[in-house]
């Protein structure tokens, strides 16, 4: 982490192309800060007039609202012949769905550390490979409420089968199979857990 180099990148048509900002020298503590305990990592770099910004919200959303997810899932960067990045891989996706329940849970990070008593949104739409980090936002208001965590399956039921329907079986197929029925969330960790790393560094509502 220390010494790496990041890009912040915007796309400025629907061709796909735009620029970055490059951040290099990054330090941690400096101007890149860890927050394993809410999944969080911020990164701190050099005002830009130019470049809007989005509003965040740290208040309760209720159930039943509807909500946006936005970023570039899937992405293919590359590098040019002198060392530039190229954006013809990047593609901006939106989805929109539900807010189906909010509450709080422990959940497994990264590193195989537990996170504990973690406010989550769960939707009822899925989140793409690469959403991951992304905003989760009010589709009316546009405020960012959370931030992808990925997903979680629920097992609503598991039972031994007897195969029936093929008589007789090939030589070696066993008879029986186990039967899964999963349910499939998306959570997204509320924004309120970063609040008092944000508000550390300056960032006001």
């Amino acid at each position: 982490m220390n010494g790496d180099i990041y890009r912040l990148v915007a796309i400025t048509d629907s061709r796909g192309t735009g620029g970055a900002h490059q951040i290099g020298n990054v330090t941690v503590g400096q101007n890149l800060f860890l927050h394993p305990n809410c999944d969080v990592a911020l990164l701190r770099c050099d005002g830009r007039p130019e470049q809007p910004f989005v509003a965040l919200d740290y208040g309760e959303t209720p159930v039943g609202k509807t909500l946006g997810v936005a970023g570039y899932p899937l992405a293919q960067l590359a590098a040019g012949p002198a060392g530039d990045l190229r954006y013809d891989g990047l593609i901006f996706r939106v989805a929109q769905g539900v807010l189906a329940a909010t509450y709080l849970t422990d959940l497994n990070s990264d590193d195989g550390s537990v996170l504990q008593n973690i406010p989550v949104i769960e939707v009822n739409f899925l989140f793409v490979p690469g959403n991951s980090g992304g905003p989760v936002f009010d589709a009316e208001t546009g405020r960012v409420l959370a931030f992808v965590h990925g997903y979680t399956t629920v097992k609503i039921r598991e039972r031994v089968e007897q195969v029936t329907m093929i008589d007789p079986l090939p030589q070696g197929v066993s008879g029986t199979y186990i039967e899964n029925l999963n349910a499939l969330y998306s959570l997204a960790i509320r924004l309120e857990t970063a609040r008092p790393h944000l508000e550390a560094l300056g960032v006001r509502l």
